[in-house]
């Protein structure tokens, strides 16, 4: 009776080992299903990968609308501030729109502030610019009249677009700006003849006009 009872408690062990074993096997797989999913938690994003930073960057594709600029973007956290320089006559379209003036100089300078929506890659960014701008050059009329012209504008846009960062701090922003830009523009003639220029410059009247900026920059942030 005895030997009956141990073999029948062998055959049970034998059954059951298949199932202890799966069962073993399932909760590692669970262990290392929630340790991955934890790792990926945890792991940094990109673009806040430390609180602060600044980066210094250029924006190239102003050469496709209102010129090239440079400057620093301080960021703290998901908050970024931009403080840029450029020159508007490097731009496509301002060099179109400009197309008869000879002696063309000109200078912007801006500033700005826009919050990040984080993402592995980078994130979504919106905000705003402020954005001064001055140009003169000297303008033929006519046959016997030219004018030496001074213009100066504030412009007032919103900015977004996409930020791409990378683990070796070099980013990229793909995005534009847009909104009303405020102008004014003054004058002084002369007589070619004469070479003879009027006393002073004289006021136009001023305008309100819709100012685009692309932009695509490329940024290093410390």
């Amino acid at each position: 009776m005895e030997k009956l009872m141990t073999k029948l408690m062998l055959v049970l062990m034998l059954l059951h080992l298949p199932l202890m074993l799966t069962a073993q096997e399932t909760n590692a797989e669970n262990q290392n299903q929630s340790l991955s999913k934890q790792s990926k938690e945890s792991s940094e994003k990109f673009n806040i990968r430390k609180e602060k930073g600044c980066g210094l960057f250029v924006n190239v594709g102003g050469l496709l609308t209102d010129g090239i600029k440079i400057g620093v973007e301080p960021r703290y956290n998901r908050c970024i501030l931009s403080i840029f320089v450029g020159v508007p006559q490097t731009g496509i379209v301002f060099k179109n729109s400009h197309k008869d003036w000879e002696s063309l100089l000109s200078i912007s300078a801006g500033i700005g502030c826009k919050g990040i929506v984080p993402a592995k890659w980078g994130g979504f960014y919106a905000g705003g610019v402020v954005q001064y701008e001055r140009y003169s050059g000297d303008l033929k009329v006519n046959t016997l009249r030219e004018e030496k012209d001074f213009c100066e504008n504030v412009g007032v846009m919103a900015n977004a677009g996409f930020r791409f960062q990378t683990k070796c701090h070099i980013y990229f922003n793909f995005g534009g700006m847009c909104g009303p830009s405020f102008d004014r523009s003054y004058f002084r003639h002369t007589n070619i003849l004469m070479n003879d220029y009027s006393a002073a410059y004289v006021g136009r009247d001023p305008e309100t006009n819709f100012k685009v900026s692309a932009e695509i920059s490329i940024g290093y942030e410390f």
